[in-house]
């Protein structure tokens, strides 16, 4: 009895480590510069703008509609600079944010949007 106990014990444990070794995969040695995704319970159009703070043109200028729940990442958006995010929701919130990137591109932004509000959240590797 004993030993079987130990060897569902040994399982669990091997899940367990499994299960938070896939988590920390998103944050390797490389993130997605920017997540945005839809926290609400219907279909979202976002427009999304990036703008360096030191002038010059947008290096990202999108509107995408995210289904409910869903969401998009953008890759290698931001070098090691800071910028200016501008997200609006279409008929809904509109909310401004300064973020810094590096080099290393260990960084990342995750923006949600709700009908009713947007939220940053910052990440790093």
């Amino acid at each position: 009895m004993a030993l079987h106990r130990r060897r569902v014990l040994a399982s669990a444990a091997a899940a367990a480590g499994s299960v938070a070794a896939a988590g920390c995969a998103g944050f390797g040695s490389s993130v997605t510069d920017i997540t945005l995704d839809n926290e609400s319970d219907g279909e979202q159009t976002v427009t999304l703008v990036v703008t360096p703070t030191d002038g010059g043109d947008p290096l990202l200028d999108e509107t995408v509609t995210l289904d409910p729940g869903g969401g998009t990442g953008y890759d290698e958006v931001v070098g090691a600079e800071t910028v200016e995010v501008s997200v609006s929701v279409e008929g809904g919130p509109e909310e401004t944010r300064e973020w810094s990137d590096t080099e290393a591109d260990s960084r990342g932004l995750h923006i949600e949007v709700t009908a009713e509000a947007i939220s940053f959240t910052e990440g790093t590797a």
